[in-house]
């Protein structure tokens, strides 16, 4: 790279010339080296050459649009103006490259931008971010339909070029620096002193500011005042044991197809299951080997290992998921005029790459909703006694075996009433609809259509958009509760699985039939006496363990099946839970513990009441996967309506 005349980078001709193939076709034959580096040159482009470049490019896309709305928020952080300077240097020497003209000279417009910004000549604005996240939008939706052998024009380029040549952001100047006393220290150097308790000061040319980039007072630096630290610079320091020991923990990693990570996943999933035939085989049951029973145990300890590396692989943290929705928030908080603040927390949580996928479309609508329908205008939120600004939280965390995704709004809430005549006027309510719970009227909001909106707009209308979210949760095997409380807000909670691949099992035996429990929903497991055992007017069985009265489903019951014991007190009782709700399974037998693949059911067989998947087990018999929360909320159902009838 050299400086042209107005201190801004243009790329190097020789550096160009060493990385790009010249077209000889063109060319007659013994050109010479000074004409060959005074025509064009163009490089050859091959497939993969052209797919590594986006997923680099977007990589840094996201990166910089991260990076834009912190700096929005602190205009003056140095980290974040390099981070952006470098993310539009890098996909430049990219695109120039690969000879993408139009992306080279419009992210090269954005980077001179920031060098202004990085020489202290011109402050950032909102003006400037919002141009510049247009820049980013635009490139990231060219480089995403680029192919090998296509022309990478990008449409719109001559006025993002005409927008950042106009961007005013040059009228708000740096104040001239005061004088200051002659510090001797290197140009471009930059030197921490500490000289106040939990405060830190630095020097740069010669300038001493503190951490919010004020200048201050500071001793010289390299010099001990008393009773204070002395100064420490970064070059001076940089050989120091701690600075060794931070760069040899520099973590290395290579890219890895999508599509080899989901084979090696199936892969083990196979061998899980061929570990579990040859372990639980029945030719060498009863055997006392114990050379044989040493070598399972080592197999099953390596099958273990493998598995939990192949399910780390392919967990990824929330926080790119997360910081996408920053700029959602940003963007619809200017559209409908609102002033909103996103809270994130738990960003760290890693689940799989296939909920990764799968999650973000539906907390899209969710943030939608919340910032069109929950977050009132600032003047309706100053007259409620709120303050003017609202907030939107998205949070995540584990949650026994589980994800729990959390979007909650400080807003008005649901209106009930609005909600139940907008459900009459389609058709969703029967005469009893006065008697509805309000979570079951929440729940209205997830029908096809439906939308509390008066009009339609770019944000909400059309009654999509939750629809969307409750069949996406679907999906995954997860479900969205709610919470709203009038004048306070709403929150919506997304429980989905940890992984979807292979879990904890408990195999139970019903008759002849084998059942599998998710281990993180089994409390306990019991053959209970008669004295607990009581049958309501209904016909609901109901058994009390210690205290608390639970439901009983008879599986053999629910599936049609010929069972060994009708007797409670002859078979077993597992008590699950889920949601904080319990219900008890009465069941033959335990069979035992096991991991288990997750299959999904086919099309074919349809929605199937209280079965979410199936396993092969280790004799290879095929084992339904109990749905636990829906046969808890069907329990529950049962209960109530069992009182009700007794009530009456």
């Amino acid at each position: 790279m050299t400086g042209d005349n107005n201190g801004k980078h243009t790329p190097d001709n020789d550096s160009i010339a060493e990385n790009l193939t010249l077209i000889n076709e063109d060319n007659p034959a013994g050109v010479t080296e000074n004409e060959a580096a005074s025509q064009e040159y163009r490089p050859v482009v091959t497939p993969e050459m052209v797919n590594i470049f986006i997923n680099e490019a977007m990589e840094l896309f996201e990166e910089a649009e991260t990076a834009l709305l912190e700096l929005e928020k602190s205009p003056e952080d140095r980290e974040y103006i390099e981070q952006v300077f470098r993310v539009f240097h890098s996909f430049k020497g990219n695109a120039g490259f690969l000879g993408y003209r139009d992306y080279e000279k419009l992210s090269h417009k954005a980077e001179s931008i920031f060098e202004d910004i990085r020489k202290g000549r011109s402050l950032v604005n909102e003006e400037t971010v919002s141009v510049l996240l247009s820049v980013i939008d635009v490139m990231r939706d060219g480089t995403r339909n680029l192919k090998p052998g296509e022309t990478a024009d990008l449409p719109g380029k001559d006025i993002l070029i005409d927008l950042l040549d106009n961007l005013e952001i040059f009228s708000q100047l740096l104040p001239e620096m005061t004088e200051q006393p002659p510090v001797d220290t290197p140009a471009g150097v930059t030197v921490t002193c500490t000289v106040k308790e939990e405060e830190d000061f630095f020097y740069q040319n010669g300038q001493c500011r503190d951490n919010h980039g004020e200048e201050t007072p500071c001793p010289p630096p390299l010099e001990k005042p008393e009773g204070k630290e002395r100064c420490k610079d970064p070059e001076h320091d940089a050989g120091s044991p701690e600075n060794n020991k931070k760069q040899s923990t520099i973590q290395r990693a290579i890219r890895v197809d999508v599509e080899k990570l989901d084979s090696l996943l199936d892969l083990v999933g196979e061998l899980v299951i061929a570990e579990a035939m040859v372990s639980h085989n029945p030719d060498i049951q009863g055997l006392q080997l114990d050379r044989l029973d040493k070598s399972l145990l080592q197999l099953t300890k390596i099958t273990r290992e493998i598995q939990d590396m192949a399910m780390s692989m392919r967990m990824i943290p929330l926080a790119g998921t997360f910081q996408k929705m920053t700029r959602l928030v940003r963007d619809l908080s200017l559209k409908v005029n609102k002033r909103i603040k996103l809270v994130i927390s738990g960003e760290e949580t890693e689940v799989d790459k296939t909920i990764i996928e799968q999650i973000s479309d539906p907390l899209v609508h969710l943030i939608r909703n919340a910032a069109d329908h929950g977050i009132e205008a600032p003047e309706e939120r100053m007259a409620a006694g709120k303050p003017e600004t609202g907030h939107i939280t998205l949070e995540a965390r584990h949650s026994a075996g589980e994800v729990l995704i959390i979007v909650k709004d400080d807003g008005r809430g649901l209106n009930r009433q609005k909600i139940l005549k907008k459900a009459g006027k389609l058709g969703l309510l029967q005469d009893e609809a006065k008697d509805l719970k309000d979570e079951e009227v929440w729940n209205l909001i997830f029908e096809p259509g439906f939308s509390t909106a008066d009009n339609v707009s770019s944000i909400s209308g059309r009654g999509v958009g939750m629809d969307v979210v409750k069949s996406q949760i679907g999906k995954l095997r997860g479900r969205v509760d709610i919470r709203s409380t009038p004048g306070q807000g709403t929150i919506f909670s997304i429980r989905i699985p940890l992984t979807m691949a292979i879990i904890e099992g408990m195999v139970v035996r019903v008759g002849k039939a084998g059942y599998t429990i998710p281990i993180i929903s089994i409390k306990e497991s019991l053959q209970p006496r008669p004295e607990q055992i009581t049958v309501t007017p209904g016909g609901l069985e109901l058994i009390t363990i210690r205290g608390e009265i639970l439901p009983v489903i008879r599986l053999h019951e629910l599936y049609k099946i010929k069972p060994t014991y009708k007797n409670l007190t002859e078979g077993i009782v597992i008590v699950v839970e889920s949601d904080a709700k319990k219900c008890c399974l009465f069941v033959d037998e335990l069979a035992g513990h096991q991991q288990i693949v997750i299959k999904a059911l086919s099309g074919y067989f349809g929605k199937v009441r209280g079965i979410s998947g199936f396993a092969i087990l280790g004799e290879g018999e095929v084992s339904m996967i109990l749905d636990i929360t829906s046969l808890v909320n069907s329990a529950e159902s049962l209960l109530e309506n069992s009182t009700a009838k007794h009530a009456v």
